[in-house]
């Protein structure tokens, strides 16, 4: 009997740790902005894009900002020329980084459990996107959105800025 439990105790275990998920590791090959970086995985090389974020460059190109808000961010990155080259002072080319796949979007896990994006938005070089509700990250991000906001780092410190992004939630 007791060889029998011991049996079925090993096949648990075994089966517990062969069903584990590994996570993905990938190479960074190149970061070409703040929410455009180029990584390897294995022969195959993919572009990342943050997911649930829309950095500066994303509210630059989006359509429904009107002209003063665009030229708005261009004086921002004038004053602040270091910030719209954070991602690649931050990110080393050649390291390994944990990646999860989300549609076309990733998360990239840069300390820890701390996701590229999050890092963004604890500098205030991006915003959570409207509308966006995943149980997964929709705390963490919220919550560096809002200490940026409140250390006015980053975006928060311009009040017109803030305006432009107001009228974009409101949309």
């Amino acid at each position: 009997m007791h060889k029998i439990i011991y049996f079925l105790l090993v096949q648990l275990f075994i089966s517990t740790v062969l069903g584990a998920k590994e996570p993905t590791l990938v190479i960074l090959n190149a970061v070409l902005s703040n929410g455009v970086q180029k990584f390897a995985l294995g022969n195959y090389s993919f572009y990342s894009r943050p997911y649930g974020i829309l950095t500066l460059q994303n509210l630059y190109e989006n359509a429904s900002l009107n002209k003063g808000c665009k030229r708005t961010l261009e004086h921002f990155y004038e004053k602040n020329p270091l910030l719209e080259h954070f991602s690649s002072e931050y990110l080393k080319i050649k390291q390994l980084y944990h990646i999860e796949f989300k549609g076309d979007r990733s998360v990239v896990y840069v300390q820890g459990e701390k996701s590229l994006a999050e890092l963004l938005l604890e500098k205030g070089l991006a915003v959570v996107k409207p509308l966006f509700h995943d149980d997964e990250f929709i705390y963490a991000y919220n919550k560096a959105q809002l200490n940026a906001k409140m250390a006015k780092k980053g975006i928060w410190k311009e009040s017109a800025i803030v305006q432009c992004i107001n009228a974009l939630y409101k949309e």
